[in-house]
């Protein structure tokens, strides 16, 4: 037998945790899961297992590969995954989510948690209008002479356990997305998502069940140096991320009129797997109607490094948000950076000011004209007062604090998988 002190020289076994980033590596979701990751190689006792997949097409092929992940993944004691829910989202458009999910959880041995991102994508159909349900039928019946309505009757029959908001088998795309939150529920893997407004969602359509809030984290920030700010005739605005409708940025070019004295810069490009036309293209036609082409720039997508650059030197950041509009990546990088924001007043917003009174300033109505007065107002403030309450917000949010509420959640999920298998492995 082993001496106590024999016992006590034993090593821990390193808990294992296991990442899954599923889409393209630029994707902010990617960003969000290896940023967590990271953080995980920098914590004792914790060994990292880490898988990339780009899902380029649809099919057995691209099954295969999530179920060579799976087998990898299963040496882990938990396994994280990020899941969208908005349009292609990170696992496939449409029903390859579901699919694709599935042949990855039909493989792993190890348990599953997920976060939820894009959770209000829920909302398209929540109170969806009958205007708004005949567009939708129309636009459906478009696509194909039988297709939507094999969809629509298929998923008139499935949903058994739950009733669906009804105006959502009007709505095929919110349809998925609410049938594939009810699977993952259904299956009991622990879901997190990022803002009490998305809990809130869940909740009031029964998806609630095993769905923990963790905040979105902000990033530790650029390391310190000098930043050259020389002296411009013109203000140097910044919207930061990539461009699709829910971030404003047509709202920033409309308010660029009254704004003579600012130069805009759109530090991103197109949506991952979108044509530039349908981003870019339109917005600097517009600014070219307006006559304010000349003061606004697009730099596409940059590497890490001049992202950050751009954050570092704006001195203003702007975030005219729509409603819909979930947890941002962007939002939080610019709040790492210590660059002062002027956000739309929409309920992301409101809970960091919650969080910290007044460490983001508003605007109010969401039109461009107001847009353009705060950002007149705030450009006024001196820098030290406009990013007052960026500092406390961070440390509030920061990522090593996130990552300790995983932490606890990650092992319970390990705990609650060894109890689970207990009674097969006592037998016999």
């Amino acid at each position: 037998m082993a001496s106590a002190a024999g016992r006590e020289a034993l090593p821990v076994r390193p808990f294992t945790i296991g990442h899954l980033q599923v889409g393209p590596s630029a994707h902010g979701i990617c960003r969000y899961g290896r940023l967590l990751a990271d953080e995980g190689r920098h914590r004792q006792n914790l060994n990292i297992l880490e898988e990339n997949i780009e899902l380029d097409d649809d099919g057995p092929r691209a099954r295969r590969r999530l179920e060579v992940a799976a087998s990898r993944l299963s040496a882990a004691d938990v396994v994280h995954v990020q899941v969208s829910l908005w349009s292609a989202g990170s696992w496939g458009a449409g029903s390859r989510a579901m699919r694709n999910l599935r042949a990855f959880r039909r493989v792993c041995r190890a348990p599953i948690v997920c976060t939820l991102h894009d959770v209000t994508a829920l909302l398209s159909f929540e109170n969806k209008r009958p205007l708004g349900v005949l567009r939708t039928v129309i636009g459906e019946i478009a696509k194909g002479p039988l297709r939507p309505l094999v969809h629509r009757m298929r998923g008139v029959r499935r949903p058994k356990r739950r009733v669906a908001p009804r105006a959502a088998w009007w709505n095929l795309e919110g349809y998925r997305a609410w049938r594939l939150v009810r699977w993952l529920t259904g299956e009991g893997v622990p879901s997190f998502v990022l803002t009490t407004r998305e809990q809130r969602l869940l909740a009031s359509m029964a998806l609630s069940r095993k769905t923990t809030l963790i905040p979105h984290f902000v990033e530790d920030p650029p390391p310190p140096k000098p930043v050259p700010r020389p002296a411009r005739q013109r203000k140097a605005v910044i919207m930061a991320g990539f461009i699709f409708d829910a971030k404003g940025h047509r709202m920033m070019v409309e308010a660029m009129r009254l704004l003579p004295d600012v130069e805009v810069t759109f530090v991103g490009g197109s949506s991952v797997g979108t044509a530039p036309v349908d981003g870019v293209s339109r917005l600097t036609q517009l600014a070219g109607e307006l006559g304010v082409l000349d003061r606004l720039q697009v730099t596409g997508y940059l590497p890490e490094e001049e992202y950050q650059g751009h954050l570092v030197k704006a001195d203003l950041a702007v975030c005219p948000f729509s409603p819909r509009k979930a947890a941002s990546g962007s939002l939080s990088s610019l709040i790492a950076a210590g660059c002062p924001v002027v956000a739309s007043d929409i309920p992301l917003i409101r809970e960091y000011n919650d969080l910290v009174p007044g460490a983001i300033a508003t605007f109010s109505p969401y039109t461009p004209d107001a847009l353009a007065g705060a950002v007149r107002g705030l450009l006024d403030r001196p820098r030290s007062e406009a990013t007052a309450g960026l500092a406390e917000l961070r440390q509030r949010l920061s990522i090593h604090g996130i990552y300790d509420q995983h932490l606890d959640h990650y092992r319970q999920a390990a705990r609650e998988a060894r109890v689970g298998a207990a009674p097969e492995q006592s037998t016999s």
